[in-house]
């Protein structure tokens, strides 16, 4: 039987994130994956709890599983392996959607002592550089955001409208504005302004996991989401998912925990119409309430 150590240095060699946590919930080893997926050292995790503002998982719906449904917990209890699908807190704020397996630790009197969580990355891997450079190239990218900006979207709702009188098609919107974005910008600094845009970003981008998503950059305050072939139900539990993922999710400025402000309407287009006209339903999605 292999000693904790052992293993210890057989999951330092792997890609996936790895920590060890005890019956207290205190995590006592942390990879070299786990450090790369999650934002967090292992200086800063070792010695604390696994819920301390550090990955505080949610589910796919985007409620806290931390209280009555941990898999690592789960294992404790059960003494046995768990998976399951979740989002973890980076450091820098956003969600992250990972593939959990936990697996528990016994000593020489078959006690569970302890419970290994591995983790995976299944984000939706980005454009890769060589493309990246060609958006840049044409003036595609918005600079501050790295989005894709007004620009492209009329470039890319022209093909769309295209194909769209060609078969049937659908796409859903999701307009998200930063409510407070300003005020952090005001209170806080550029920097940390721009943090915070980057955690909703994150955030809003692993609660859709779509890999035909794509984000633009609207205005200063304002982000769009067009979700190609979606429908209206889903459009509506991606919304309240959106919603829940935002509540779970937060940055620390200093000692106060700044979870996400945001404005979220959508529609949703099933048939060819021109780009202004578009436009011009676009703007409602970020109009107040009130109005």
């Amino acid at each position: 039987m292999n000693t904790i150590n052992e293993y210890f240095r057989i999951f330092d060699e792997l890609e996936e994130g790895v920590y060890f946590m005890d019956p207290l919930r205190t995590i006592t080893y942390w990879n070299k994956g786990a450090e790369q997926i999650s934002g967090w050292s292992a200086k800063e995790v070792i010695g604390r709890s696994c819920r301390d503002n550090i990955l505080v998982h949610v589910g796919e719906n985007g409620k806290s599983l931390c209280a009555d449904a941990c898999p690592a917990v789960e294992s404790f209890q059960k003494g046995q392996k768990m998976s399951a699908r979740v989002y973890l807190h980076h450091k820098l704020g956003h969600r992250v959607p990972i593939q959990v397996t936990t697996l528990p630790f016994r000593d020489a009197k078959g006690q569970v002592i302890g419970v290994f969580e591995l983790f995976s990355d299944r984000s939706i891997r980005r454009i890769d550089r060589e493309t990246l450079h060609e958006y840049i190239k044409h003036s595609y990218i918005d600079e501050h955001t790295g989005l894709f900006n007004k620009r492209y979207f009329r470039l890319k709702m022209a093909s769309i409208f295209l194909e769209m009188s060609e078969r049937e098609y659908r796409i859903g919107i999701f307009g998200v504005t930063l409510n407070d974005l300003y005020d952090v910008r005001k209170s806080r600094g550029n920097a940390s302004a721009a943090a915070y845009e980057q955690m909703i970003i994150g955030t809003l981008r692993s609660a859709l996991n779509n890999d035909r998503a794509m984000l633009f950059s609207w205005q200063d305050n304002q982000v769009l989401a067009l979700v190609p072939d979606s429908f209206n139900n889903a459009m509506m539990r991606s919304s309240i998912d959106i919603k829940n993922m935002m509540e779970q999710s937060f940055i620390m400025h200093g000692n106060e925990k700044k979870v996400p402000d945001i404005g979220l309407k959508w529609l949703f287009i099933d048939r060819e119409t021109s780009v202004p006209e578009l436009e011009e339903l676009i703007e409602t999605l970020f109009l107040p309430d009130s109005e």
